[in-house]
């Protein structure tokens, strides 16, 4: 965000007072301390940077975290951001959960397997 904003020879202050947040914000949004929580503020990116939001949001998961740095707690953030979005369907939100259920299983009995019997729990 931090090129984009740099692009448009806008400065931090600008661009806050122009999406509506403080100046801490878009510092802690080009920093990677903080990703932006209403889903509105990336149409507002994306109509100041004359880019998508589907743009913005790829720079952010490619950019600002590596797969190491990706915490459960920032899985769980941006899905639930997702859910709360009209991004998906309630129809599409069940299918999401189910495959997050399954993917669950599915590790869970992969890692089983190669699990040498003496470090097993007695759990199922």
């Amino acid at each position: 965000m931090k090129n984009l904003r740099a692009e448009k020879g806008m400065t931090q202050r600008e661009l806050a007072d122009e999406c509506g947040v403080s100046v801490r914000t878009i510092q802690n949004y080009e920093s990677g301390k903080m990703l932006p929580r209403r889903t509105g503020i990336y149409a507002t990116f994306a109509r100041i940077f004359e880019v998508s939001s589907d743009y913005l949001l790829a720079v952010e998961s490619d950019y600002l975290y590596t797969k190491e740095e990706r915490t459960a707690d920032e899985l769980l953030i941006e899905i639930g951001n997702l859910f709360a979005s009209d991004d998906l369907t309630e129809d599409e939100k069940e299918i999401f959960v189910r495959k997050i259920n399954e993917l669950y299983w599915q590790a869970r009995d992969n890692n089983r397997k190669y699990t040498p019997h003496r470090f097993r729990s007695n759990r199922p």
